[in-house]
């Protein structure tokens, strides 16, 4: 009896076996648990064999074959142009290009505010149209009347008496906003409007009537350099309108002639 069946007897009865308990049909219990022992580990054995065979014949096959190439895949980034090779000598150094550069002039500054005053009124009292003399101021400034800046307009206001009229003189330079004037320009109402054609542009001329018999003379032009020239001429001053006097039937104190010539002179200055 081996040694493994002894073995399984000894735990099976110990010392003694136990009543009931048929000693031959153990033993042979015993030799097939030995049998069906032998049988897995021989099982274990060849299938440790297979498994071993089988893989060193998959290695081989895997070694001596390749496996299909795939197509690359589909690539969206295109390759930048080849540059120039380096080191690069000077001469081989490629240029920058240069944007040209250009320079525009704007318009000139405008001259300073007194600068302007002083020049308007200079030229006005150039004109011959209007002496100083003749000129009296509507405040109570003893100073010969002048142009006097109003925001980015120039405004000349005095009573003018001469020998045989007198009346209220204004005269209003502020920038053009066209290049030309019509009738359809003039003050409204108006009795009469006319175009004189002078050099170097045209005068357009109006005449009033109010009601209370005041008699004014509307002229305007744009002179060369870009300004609106306005002038009005009345026939009653503004101290005796201030007094309550009644106006005449007397013509405006500036004739048309001198109206138009007195806006000539002084838009030549602009």
């Amino acid at each position: 009896m081996s040694e493994d069946i002894k073995d399984l007897l000894g735990r099976a009865f110990g010392q003694e076996p136990p009543l009931g308990i048929d000693r031959d049909e153990v033993l042979e219990q015993g030799r097939k648990r030995l049998r069906r022992r032998r049988l897995f580990e021989a099982g274990g054995v060849v299938a440790a064999v297979v498994v071993a065979a089988v893989g060193a014949a998959t290695l081989t096959n895997l070694s001596g074959s390749e496996p299909d190439r795939m197509p690359p895949a589909a690539s969206s980034t295109q390759s930048a142009p080849p540059g120039p090779q380096l080191p690069m000598s000077p001469s081989e150094t490629p240029e920058v290009p240069r944007t040209a550069v250009t320079t525009t002039e704007g318009p000139p500054p405008s001259a300073p505010v007194e600068g302007m005053v002083d020049k308007l009124t200079q030229q006005l009292y150039a004109s011959g149209i209007v002496p100083e003399e003749s000129l009296r101021a509507s405040s109570d400034k003893s100073e010969a009347p002048r142009f006097r800046a109003v925001g980015e307009t120039y405004v000349f206001e005095t009573d003018l008496v001469l020998p045989t009229r007198q009346g209220y003189l204004r005269v209003v330079v502020e920038r053009a906003g066209a290049s030309t004037l019509t009738c359809g320009d003039a003050p409204r109402p108006f009795l009469n409007c006319t175009v004189w054609h002078l050099a170097p542009n045209d005068v357009v001329v109006s005449h009033v009537r109010a009601a209370d018999g005041e008699r004014r003379t509307n002229a305007m032009t744009i002179s060369p350099h870009g300004f609106r020239l306005s002038a009005t001429a009345t026939n009653i001053t503004a101290v005796d309108r201030a007094g309550g006097v009644s106006p005449t039937d007397d013509p405006p104190v500036l004739s048309d002639d001198e109206i138009c010539m007195l806006l000539t002179k002084v838009g030549g200055s602009g």
